[in-house]
């Protein structure tokens, strides 16, 4: 079903909203008025695209996960699984682009889900794309992932969050290199 323009135009006008009131409070404070008051617009449009505003968030989440989702089938057309750092440059150009939406997202009241999300989805395309056979000690190895991917993750947020000293090319750089040095101790 083809969405029409304003259709389109009242969405954006939303979840720009929506990010405008996270830089400003807690998701938990944020009510629907709010959104609608700062996009200009009227409760029945809001209601027409959205359940509640954790819908509009879940939205802005699932976009964050798209891009990344595009990013890990670029690594898997390019085979970029065994030498990571053009995949985590990928992503942290990113995560640079729309960085202060992309730290509102991971700092919000609800981030700890998402980066458990965000998690998941590195690691099982990780497990899907690299030759299973491969792999000596499988456990092992998901324990490496679980251990690079939190990290990461975690790295990614402190620094967005101006609670690190790292800037997001180091992460990336020292992040690349602990996945390189698992994949010869576990391949």
């Amino acid at each position: 079903m083809k969405e029409y323009r304003s259709s389109i135009r009242s969405k954006k006008m939303i979840r720009s909203a929506m990010i405008e009131l996270l830089a400003e409070k807690d998701i938990s404070k944020i009510t629907v008025v709010d959104i609608i008051g700062k996009a200009d617009l009227s409760r029945n449009t809001f209601y027409a695209h959205y359940q509640d505003i954790y819908a509009v968030l879940e939205e802005l989440e699932d976009d964050f996960l798209s891009e990344m989702n595009r990013c890990l089938d670029e690594a898997v057309h390019n085979r970029e699984f065994f030498d990571p750092l053009p995949l985590l440059r990928k992503f942290q150009h990113f995560v640079e682009d729309s960085v202060e939406t992309n730290r509102l997202l991971l700092a919000n009241q609800n981030a700890a889900a998402f980066c458990e999300k965000i998690k998941r989805v590195f690691i099982k395309r990780v497990m899907e794309n690299l030759p299973t056979t491969g792999v000596k000690d499988r456990e092992g190895f998901l324990i490496f992932l679980e251990c690079v991917a939190g990290g990461f993750v975690s790295l990614y947020q402190k620094s967005l969050n101006k609670e690190s000293t790292l800037t997001l090319d180091e992460i990336t750089s020292e992040i690349s290199q602990i996945y390189t040095w698992g994949l010869k101790k576990y391949m």
